[in-house]
């Protein structure tokens, strides 16, 4: 009998994602095959701001305000009422109304500051390292392509690969610091897998569309992974990941909630990290704290042309990495064969993780 390891402790760097991202930008191909390069990086970059209104244009931006109704998943599938306001150099203002009181967070370019009386908290807080480093980026009103060599960021065109049908230059962006954000504004999140069975703790992770957290230091792990039960985690940063998948081992196996850099809910199955032999009851109640919690977080959600999620809390990535399911593409625990972990499961064939 194989048994299951909880053993291997995680940090941000274990689960950490590669310092690169692929951005496409489709070339029609009539001969249908990949073609070399007619581009550089710095003209690709040059064309995508242009098509964004054009590097002068962006310049003169000095605030921005967004407004409009977020949707916050849980059981009644609320929209919340926000307004978002960005101002140069890197400051922003959040404000939501929920359940008749109003959530603010502020960010001043240096510190941040957060009031949530959703969560029973009336006095204002100081963001979290976490929180910070999040905001230091996502305060960015242009995003990091446009003015990147004056932001420190570094671009490399990799080539041409083929991108539903069509040719696409794939860029490798590399952020000041060298470290890869999520692009919450189209639903991409992280999601990673960790193998259990050898005791090593092997990682594979890509980012994720259209399910996950979009609340920064936010992630959910389980230990419930059909076919295979490794443990898969979904989150808005490195850090939640890991504390989430401590957090699993710590009880070895389950669910896990980190909200906001903090473990707020846990679920313990502790035969072989699927099972649990305590009463109905005690389940019950872990898993009504555990949707409880969920609520409060801000899920993405996009619909897909296969119907596998559902808004609100992503309860049905158990079965995201089913190997025998029909479809082709899928994340698996690192292997020799699969180094990165991401196989067609009816060729065997294998690609790079890209994004």
């Amino acid at each position: 009998m194989t048994m299951f390891s909880f053993s291997h402790r995680f940090n941000a760097a274990a689960l950490g994602f590669l310092a690169c991202l692929c951005l496409s930008h489709g070339l029609a191909a009539a001969d249908g095959k990949t073609t070399a390069p007619k581009l550089s990086a710095a003209q690709v970059v040059e064309k995508h701001v242009a098509a964004r209104g054009g590097l002068q244009a962006w310049r003169a931006v000095q605030s921005i305000s967004f407004s409009g109704k977020m949707d916050a998943g849980g059981k009644h599938k609320a929209q919340l009422p926000f307004v978002l306001e960005k101002k140069r150099p890197r400051k922003e203002r959040v404000e939501l109304v929920f359940a008749n009181d109003t959530a603010v967070q502020v960010y001043d370019g240096t510190n941040g500051w957060k009031l949530r009386p959703y969560l029973g908290r009336r006095e204002v807080e100081p963001y979290s390292p976490e929180e910070l480093k999040s905001a230091s980026l996502e305060s960015d009103i242009d995003g990091p392509l446009v003015d990147y060599t004056a932001k420190g960021n570094k671009v490399e065109l990799e080539g041409v690969e083929r991108v539903e049908n069509q040719d696409a230059y794939k860029l490798k962006l590399t952020m000041k610091g060298g470290e890869v954000q999520r692009d919450e504004t189209n639903a991409i999140t992280k999601f990673a897998i960790v193998d259990r069975f050898s005791g090593e703790g092997r990682t594979s992770k890509m980012f994720w569309k259209g399910c996950g957290p979009r609340t920064p230091g936010t992630a959910l792990a389980c230990s419930v992974a059909h076919d295979k039960h490794n443990v898969w985690a979904v989150g808005s940063c490195d850090d939640a990941m890991a504390k989430a998948v401590n957090a699993l081992v710590d009880q070895q196996g389950g669910w896990a909630l980190v909200r906001e850099g903090e473990l707020v809910a846990t679920v313990r199955y502790e035969i072989g990290g699927l099972m649990t032999c305590r009463p109905a009851e005690a389940l019950d109640a872990e898993m009504q704290a555990l949707y409880a919690e969920a609520g409060r977080v801000d899920w993405m959600y996009e619909p897909t042309f296969r119907p596998r999620w559902y808004p609100g809390f992503p309860e049905r990535l158990m079965f995201a990495t089913l190997t025998c399911a029909p479809w082709t593409w899928v994340l698996v625990a690192p292997c020799e064969q699969a180094p990165q972990g991401f196989l067609n499961v009816q060729t065997g064939a294998v690609h790079p993780v890209v994004w």
